[in-house]
């Protein structure tokens, strides 16, 4: 799932650094919080040193993504729960499907949640697309019958669509799918949108 969304939004000029942070038994919240902290650092004093001469990263526009528990570690580093200080400043944050724990009594730590709506009180744009159920259709072996791709297509079309927006300026994308959003391969709904927070849930 991640190898085909990556390249696509990649594909749209966008530098992408993937880091897999466990491979078997998931850290602590704690620790996949430092985890991704680390990585952001590392983007901001070692990237540039690993790209092609020709190609120069843009630190001023720089997103913070997750799907799953990683969605919950960046929402996390976004709202500063790393004690590792960043050096980046995370201008945009997106989150496919995120969960913060197995129940609402069952939140891992630390909470990020309080079920209060607008709480967060983050000031950059966020896009939320919560697939529910449908993610089991764009996992590897979960109904073998269902195919991955509007699925697969429809999140990474709107993450683009959203990175498209903020960092460029180019809103038609993402205007025709807030409006329109039968256009996209895999059913959205509801379709929320907070201007006042920038926030968008799919």
């Amino acid at each position: 799932m991640y190898t085909d969304l990556l390249k696509r939004i990649s594909s749209h000029g966008y530098i992408i650094v993937a880091p897999q942070l466990y491979e078997m038994w998931p850290p602590s919240g704690y620790e996949e919080i430092e985890f991704a902290a680390e990585v952001a650092n590392w983007i901001y004093s070692q990237l540039q040193c690993v790209l092609p001469q020709n190609i120069i990263g843009d630190l001023h526009k720089f997103a913070v993504a997750g799907h799953s528990r990683g969605g919950y570690a960046a929402f996390a580093l976004a709202l500063g729960h790393a004690k590792t200080p960043l050096k980046v400043k995370i201008s945009a944050l997106a989150g496919v499907d995120p969960v913060a724990g197995t129940s609402i009594k069952d939140q891992l730590e630390p909470k990020i949640l309080d079920y209060v709506a607008s709480s967060m009180n983050l000031t950059i744009p966020v896009t939320l697309n919560l697939v529910g159920d449908l993610a089991r259709a764009g996992c590897k072996g979960c109904w073998p019958w269902v195919s991955r791709n509007p699925l697969r297509s429809s999140a990474g079309g709107i993450l683009v669509a959203f990175l498209e927006t903020y960092f460029k300026g180019e809103s038609h994308d993402y205007l025709a799918i807030l409006h329109k959003p039968s256009l996209a391969p895999a059913k959205l709904d509801p379709v929320q949108f907070k201007d006042s927070s920038n926030i968008a849930q799919v």
